[in-house]
């Protein structure tokens, strides 16, 4: 499948995941940030951008792990991306202690939902947007802040509080 201009959705996630991980960059080096980065991930395509971001900053010398918020990735674009993670790049669920992976962390990188949101969020995803809102860390969100909602700029309860949002394409109505 391609965009109308003849680029695959393919290379559409992996010029996401460059773009976010090249900011993310920026921003680490701005901010004289010298810990980890975590991704956190949902299961669809923004996780996707999320797993390219992961392995880029990882060949770059930085510490960066991926948290799997809402399971195994579910769309053939997102599955292909996060085959391509480089063992060196750990990668563990949500459930199996945020704590451990986040005090050695000075950014988040909000992969969970993007465009896709619409309706509320699960507990266990408010749990761990609770968890990363809390520490003190720089938050960065891929295309739309998890829980608001780019249609219409609706905010769940439990939102991420991002200091940056990285778009692609195209301006975001709701934001």
């Amino acid at each position: 499948a391609s965009c109308d201009n003849g680029v695959s959705l393919s290379e559409l996630m992996d010029n996401a995941g460059k773009c976010l991980a090249q900011n993310a960059m920026e921003i680490y080096v701005q901010k004289n940030l010298s810990k980890g980065i975590v991704i956190l991930a949902g299961n669809g395509n923004n996780a996707g951008d999320g797993f390219v971001c992961a392995e880029i900053l990882k060949s770059g010398g930085y510490n960066a792990s991926v948290i799997l918020c809402c399971g195994e990735p579910k769309t053939q674009l997102a599955q292909n991306a996060f085959a391509k993670i480089s063992d060196a790049v750990r990668v563990i669920s949500a459930d199996k202690g945020l704590s451990e992976i986040s005090e050695s962390c000075e950014m988040v990188i909000d992969c969970i939902f993007g465009t896709g949101f619409h309706g509320e969020i699960l507990s266990a995803v408010a749990d761990v947007l609770d968890y990363f809102n809390s520490i003190n860390a720089v938050r960065i969100a891929c295309d739309v802040p998890s829980g608001v909602s780019a249609m219409n700029g609706f905010c769940s309860p439990c939102v991420m509080k991002c200091d940056y949002t990285i778009t692609f394409g195209a301006t975001k109505i709701g934001t």
